[in-house]
């Protein structure tokens, strides 16, 4: 069930932004920051055109490929600081491309027919990380924007301030690893009460993929009573 609903927001909001009803402008901006601050990367999980296109190629690749590939937990724990050093350099007037710091822009300005600011290494990298999408849950979310995109950056530190939280019951876990094979971005669900991960875009995958009812909810984050 939710998975549906998901989509049908997924699929809205890109239909509103093929038609150039959405405007990235400073309110959108905004309101997108506030939502993170209060839970999390809502808008990386349910909005996103962008990342409802990884999701969509993404399930098309499940049933043509059998494995899904995945960069090594002891390579990822040197990479996952990177974005927060770009965002360093790039607020210190140091610099970044385009696509770094809105990825998301530069994909609805494709789809919408507005290309005129999108530049060539934005096509590629863009052509890159959906073609990868067949073979990798959302690609450009779990690797590029978890190490180097700026607006993950700012979306993950928000994330540690998040106010609404998953929480995961450990009395009630079967600990089959079913929620952490589940998440589009690597999070280790299993191994966490409260998941304020930077790289969470409360897709809600791993509370679907859960064979225990209740043992993941999302609720408020201060709400530690033992279960």
């Amino acid at each position: 069930m939710l998975g549906m609903i998901r989509i049908v927001i997924q699929t809205a909001f890109l239909l509103a932004s093929a038609f150039s009803l959405v405007y990235f402008d400073f309110t959108f901006v905004a309101v997108v920051m506030a939502v993170s601050l209060l839970g999390g990367a809502w808008f990386c999980g349910w909005v996103c055109p962008f990342g409802s296109a990884q999701d969509w190629i993404a399930a098309l690749g499940r049933r043509l490929f059998k494995r899904r590939l995945k960069i090594p937990k002891q390579i990822e724990k040197y990479l996952s600081p990177l974005r927060y050093l770009l965002l360093a350099l790039s607020l210190a007037g140091l610099g970044a491309t385009a696509f770094l710091s809105r990825p998301y822009q530069d994909f609805s300005g494709l789809i919408s027919g507005h290309t005129a600011y999108v530049s060539w290494a934005a096509w590629t990298l863009l052509a890159f990380f959906l073609v990868s999408s067949l073979l990798i849950d959302r690609p450009f979310c779990r690797y590029f924007c978890r190490y180097f995109c700026l607006e993950g950056a700012q979306y993950g530190l928000l994330s540690f301030f998040r106010v609404l939280t998953l929480k995961r019951k450990p009395a009630a876990c079967l600990n089959c690893g079913a929620c952490d094979k589940a998440c589009p971005s690597g999070v280790v669900v299993s191994e966490r009460d409260h998941v304020r991960h930077p790289a969470c875009i409360n897709c809600l995958r791993c509370v679907s993929a859960c064979p225990v009812k209740g043992c993941l909810t999302y609720t408020v984050f201060w709400n530690r009573r033992k279960e």
